[in-house]
Parts: C-alpha cells; structure tokens; sequence
C-alpha cells in the first residue's frame, strides 16, 4: 500500500507540473556552473529548475538538493534566502548512501541520455541497459513505459478527471471540487487533499495525515502522522512558493513525500 500512495503522489506531481525531470537532470551538470555563492534561492532556482529535493529545511536555513545523471546529487545550502555553500556527492550502491566527494573505483556512476523527437516524447537510456519512453498522443494522454514490461496511462476522462492505470491491474482517479480540493481513488481507498476556509492544507490516506498551517504572523508550519514538525517563516515560504508556481499543494505534496513516506 504505502508502495501505491508513494506512486500516486509522484503521479500527481507529474500531472501538476506538466513536464518531467528528465531533462533538467541532463542540465544539471552544465547549469551548475553558472551558479555562485552569494545568489538568492530564487535566482538559483530559475536556473537549475523547479526539480529540486528538500533535504533540510530549519527556521532560517534550507538545503535543497538536484539529481544528476552521474548518480549523484548536487547539495546547495541556503541561509536567509542566500547561497552559503554548495557540494555535490555520489551515491555507491556498496554503501547504499551518499559519499561526499568520493573518488574511490568502488563507486560505480551510470552513464545516461535523454533525447527528445519532435513530437517532444521523450527517451531516458542509461549504462545499465535501463530504458524509459514517455509519450503523449493527439489527446495528451501520457504514455509510460520501460524495457522492463512496466507500463502506466495517465488521461483525461470526459469529466476533466485523471485516470492512471499500470499493466498490473492498479487503478487510480484523480479529481478536482469547484474548491480546488483534490481527491485519489487507489484501488477503492481515498485519499485526498482538502483546503479549509482558513486556506490552511490537510491530508489524509492510507492510515496518515499531514497539515500545513499559517499562523497570524504568516509563518506556515508542516506537521504530520509521524511527529515532524517544520516552521518556514514568511521569507522563505515566499521563496518556496516563487519556485513552485505559487502553488502551495504542489509544495504541500513534495513535504508530504519527503517527510511522512521517507
């Protein structure tokens, strides 16, 4: 199940972005060259992109994290909106974490592509032998599959609602109220995200729940089922919301899979 809830939230993600990672992963390496110490966290982000993971996240301090095709990951540290620092690790499957600069022969990085035809499918092929095609037809329904027999849809049905159907026989449905409230349907359980007339968020599925509030000060505070707690005052939620379209559930949704489904 918590399988199931983690693919919907990725899913939705995917549908609200209207794009896909894959590409600003293949830039990452050439973008990060262009970024320098001292840069607001708005001006990073308008360069590397919205494809970004939070790894910390403090009262006046962010660590936001890129992807790279070399299997490893850039780290940049934000304090009050500003560039601190930055460093990029690797992942070495041996240790199954990620190693600061690590240079040893143990470390094992794949070599990947992305290409793009002009119907703008895209392709993801790396040294492994791993393949993934993603493709949307005349009715921009998306099509993904890879070399392993994995397959997902994703369209829209004739009551403007997401279905996302595998070959494995799972079923989702995604909907949206004349409230902006969103809703899932996995295999018959519910899950949904609700706004109250205060504007605040809340969650709930698969036995969990999360909320983000503001208080009067405007400082939004996520809570969840599994006892994190994090506060973003109204400096840095600003900077959040700038690079995420301004669109607090997108935002509301990346916490929920970091923090509640880690």
């Amino acid at each position: 199940m918590k399988k199931n809830l983690l693919l919907i939230l990725l899913l939705v993600g995917f549908v609200s972005c209207s794009t896909y990672s894959y590409q600003s992963m293949a830039n990452i390496d050439n973008n990060i060259k262009k970024i320098n110490i001292g840069m607001t966290q708005e001006d990073v982000i308008s360069i590397l992109g919205n494809f970004y993971e939070i790894i910390d996240s403090k009262k006046e301090s962010v660590i936001l994290g890129y992807k790279s095709y070399d299997n490893g990951i850039y780290k940049l540290t934000f304090q009050n909106g500003e560039l601190t620092e930055w460093h990029k690790e690797w992942f070495t499957r041996e240790t199954s974490s990620y190693q600061p600069n690590a240079t040893s022969s143990t470390s094992q990085p794949i070599n990947a592509t992305v290409t793009q035809d002009i119907f703008d499918n895209l392709q993801y092929t790396d040294s492994e032998g791993k393949t993934v095609t993603i493709k949307k037809d005349i009715f921009e329904n998306t099509q993904i599959e890879d070399n392993r027999g994995n397959k997902i849809s994703i369209k829209k049905d004739i009551f403007g609602d997401t279905q996302i159907e595998d070959n494995k026989g799972n079923r989702s449905s995604m909907r949206k109220d004349i409230f902006g409230n969103l809703s899932y349907i996995n295999n018959g359980e519910e899950i949904s995200i609700k706004r109250d007339i205060f504007g605040d968020l809340s969650f709930s599925g698969g036995g969990k729940n999360a909320k983000l509030k503001k208080d009067i000060f405007d400082t939004r505070t996520y809570s969840d089922s599994k006892g994190n707690k994090i506060e973003f005052n109204k400096e840095v939620w600003e900077n959040f919301m700038k690079s995420n379209d301004n669109n607090d559930q997108i935002f509301f949704i990346s916490l929920i899979k970091k923090y509640l489904y880690s």
